[in-house]
């Protein structure tokens, strides 16, 4: 592997020019492109930004969902030099014109309509004398809402045939910043992320150190690549590896593009593996046969050996149909964004697909700490990668290394109370460390609740047991200050259908009783709770990109729903 992304890629393209480098779907059928025709699309790309002025460190923003153009766009950019920042299609347009007044881009693209719109709405196309590209052909360039001379097409400018000479990436360099990616955590401050080719590469190399990916690993892309978890584990360690990447558009159509794509590596967050845990136990659940034969075979699974007899009868009767959802030829599944239950990751592991967890952030490239198939222990997040130091202070993990980033793009401050003096990135999150080296996470130290008795409860373990019932789809967890604990519970709708307001809430308890509060302290039981109506979403602002929930937001919209249960 070369010393930064662009180079790494071309040597890739070099070696494997006719492989399948994406896959896509694109109206009823499967479309794919080469490494061969990826860089040609993106040398045609980055010779057309070119021509429009774009220069090393000019900032090209780029408002889309996963897909080709995206990584043509990327590597486009890295050929010039220049510094893309992503941002997810979801954010609304006040969101968008925040980020586009800190970096003045000089190129803005969108995906299609619903994104020029917001685009159009923030005015900034004029302000700072940006290009706009587009990928999707329906909009119209002669629309009269459109009269704006610096539009262009994206397909028109990397699909035409005519022969130009190659670009050579501009002034390759380790410690160039590459992307500024901007994230809100639960705040929702945004923060501009600066990260060069040094951090991707180091925390790429440290990650393929310990878990095996090669050329013939095709992987599906489910996470937005706006993230910096999918950016690099989910794009940049396939492409940099000759791997396949197939693009899933709509999550809940998961199984069936496995089904038909076969992967042998599946990136995704908690949630989608509890969903399918809790599927695939009620569906076991429905008959006594099946549901001795679901924990006999899951019993043999925890304790026999791949090899042995009994094994083998329990894949074959159990394991080998709920393997082929997922297309049965998955070596293992990532787990990101949020911590795993270690129940989830111990049923996986009996059907001998193991679910790798691991940590990070994005400061950090983002990987700070994973497990790996050869070593892993379920209910941690790994063991902390060879080059990130690392020490735990009153609980917080600390780390610096090359992967940790240089600083936030035009904010000092933020970057002065991110960093110690001596380099030290403050996660300020509380983790544990056991014998054998293995980091436990606790909490988010902002997240801390103390209720009026001076308990101390980190919430998110809390809401991670509650949904694994199948009755709950979301829960948050309050009561900072307060006497005790309470939550607001999102019903599974497709599981409460018919049942009244009284009913609904009695089965709620059972849930609540069954799954945390026969399991947890008593100061940390759920007391009270609040059906709501409408579930925590990226639109309305109470999740992050990232799907983690927006606490101060959430408990600002319900503030007095939440009152009132403490009257």
């Amino acid at each position: 592997m070369k010393n930064t992304i662009i180079d790494s890629f071309i040597e890739v393209v070099g070696a494997h020019p006719e492989k399948d480098a994406l896959i896509y779907k694109k109206g009823h059928h499967y479309e794919t492109l080469t490494y061969a025709e990826l860089y040609r699309q993106s040398q045609k790309l980055a010779r057309t930004l070119k021509s429009k002025g774009v220069k090393s460190g000019d900032r090209i923003l780029l408002v889309s969902e996963n897909r080709p153009e995206w990584v043509v766009c990327d590597l486009a950019s890295q050929l010039l030099g220049a510094i893309l920042v992503p941002i997810h299609n979801v954010l609304s347009a006040a969101q968008i014109k925040t980020i586009a007044d800190e970096i003045e881009p000089r190129v803005i693209f969108v995906s299609n309509a619903d994104q020029l719109t917001k685009v159009l709405e923030i005015e900034v196309l004029g302000k700072y004398g940006s290009f706009l590209g587009y990928f999707d052909t329906d909009i119209a360039e002669d629309d009269p809402m459109l009269e704006y001379d610096k539009m262009f097409l994206f397909k028109k400018e990397v699909f035409d045939n005519n022969y130009e000479p190659k670009i050579d990436p501009v002034n390759p360099n380790p410690k160039k910043v590459i992307t500024i990616i901007y994230t809100s955590g639960t705040t929702g401050q945004f923060k501009g992320v600066e990260l060069t080719n040094e951090n991707f590469i180091t925390n790429i190399s440290d990650v393929l150190s310990w878990v095996e990916v090669t050329h013939k690993d095709k992987f599906l892309s489910v996470l937005p690549l706006s993230h910096v978890f999918e950016r690099t584990v989910g794009y940049y360690i396939p492409l940099l590896c000759g791997a396949t990447i197939g693009y899933v558009l709509d999550p809940t159509k998961i199984s069936e593009v496995a089904q038909a794509e076969k992967p042998t590596i599946i990136i995704a967050v908690p949630r989608l593996y509890e969903k399918i845990y809790l599927a695939v136990k009620e569906k076991a659940e429905k008959s006594a046969i099946k549901k001795v034969l679901f924990k006999i075979a899951f019993d043999i699974g925890k304790k026999m050996e791949r090899g042995t007899l009994l094994y083998q009868i329990a894949n074959l009767i159990v394991f080998k149909k709920i393997k082929k959802a997922f297309g049965g030829k998955v070596r293992f599944f990532v787990s990101g964004a949020a911590s795993l239950q270690q129940e989830i990751g111990e049923f996986f592991d009996a059907l001998s697909i193991p679910v790798l967890e691991g940590y990070g952030l994005t400061e950090t490239s983002p990987i700070i700490s994973t497990n790996s198939v050869k070593n892993r222990k379920y209910g941690t997040i790994g063991k902390v990668l060879p080059s990130v130091q690392y020490k735990i202070e009153k609980g917080e993990l600390y780390v610096k290394g090359p992967s940790v980033f240089g600083g936030y793009y035009k904010q000092p401050q933020k970057t002065k109370e991110a960093l110690t003096s001596g380099g030290w990135l403050k996660t300020g999150d509380l983790v544990s460390e056991d014998r054998d080296g293995y980091l436990k996470f606790d909490k988010r130290k902002k997240e801390i609740i103390v209720l009026s008795t001076g308990k101390n409860i980190g919430p998110a373990h809390l809401e991670e047991m509650m949904q694994m019932s199948p009755l709950i789809n979301q829960a948050f967890v309050f009561g900072d200050e307060k006497k005790h604990v309470g939550a607001l519970i999102m019903p599974e709708k497709e599981k409460v259908k018919g049942l009244d307001k009284k009913k609904l809430e009695e089965e709620i308890k059972k849930e609540l009783d069954r799954f945390l509060n026969n399991q947890v302290a008593s100061y940390e039981q759920v007391r009270k709770f609040i059906i709501i109506k409408k579930p925590f979403t990226v639109e309305n602002g109470m999740l992050t990109p990232t799907l983690k929930l927006r606490r101060q937001k959430i408990e600002e919209v319900y503030a007095e729903e939440i009152e009132k249960i403490y009257q």
